[in-house]
């Protein structure tokens, strides 16, 4: 329900509106206070991944059946030794290079994670909003009209950081 808290939501994208005027590339990490983690990486202010939160397998085996039914995650793993800022990019990185589907079905993946990654955003912001103002028990109206609380998320940016960034162990 976006136009109920819309100053919330505002507030998230007004500060996303400011990496893309930056032309910011690295990792803004989206925290929220009911105690959700989000990372979302930008190249040049555009938003090019977005990963986290609890349940970032399933996100991606749902987003893989819906556009490459014949891919299964079992077949498809990095090296033990292998460590990646984003298991789940280097995932579709794999799947590329091996080019096990088109360019079109990993985009399309990769616009359906991003797609879920901001809705939960946006669900868990609109629930702090709520749970801190029942918190100070003010009226539905009063909570329509208020203007976004401050922590019901920060953001934290790291410069140069991208989904592809790897080291090995």
């Amino acid at each position: 329900m976006m136009t109920r808290f819309p100053k919330a939501h505002q507030a998230f994208c007004t500060n996303l509106q400011l990496f893309q005027q930056q032309q910011f590339t690295g990792c803004v990490d989206v925290a929220i206070a009911t105690g959700q983690q989000w990372s979302l990486y930008l190249s040049f202010g555009h938003l090019v991944w977005a990963t986290g939160s609890v349940h970032p397998t399933r996100r991606l085996r749902r987003q893989l059946s819906r556009q490459m039914p014949q891919v299964s995650l079992k077949t498809i793993s990095p090296r033990d030794s292998d460590r990646f800022e984003c298991w789940d990019y280097h995932i579709l990185t794999i799947l590329t290079q091996r080019k096990v589907t088109s360019t079109e079905a990993i985009l399309a993946v990769m616009r359906g994670i991003i797609s879920e990654v901001l809705f939960d955003i946006f669900q868990h912001i609109e629930i702090a909003s709520v749970t801190q103002h029942l918190g100070n028990q003010d009226t539905p109206e009063a909570i329509i009209s208020s203007k976004p609380i401050p922590g019901s998320f920060q953001l934290n940016p790291k410069i140069g950081t991208r989904p592809s960034n790897s080291d090995t162990a």
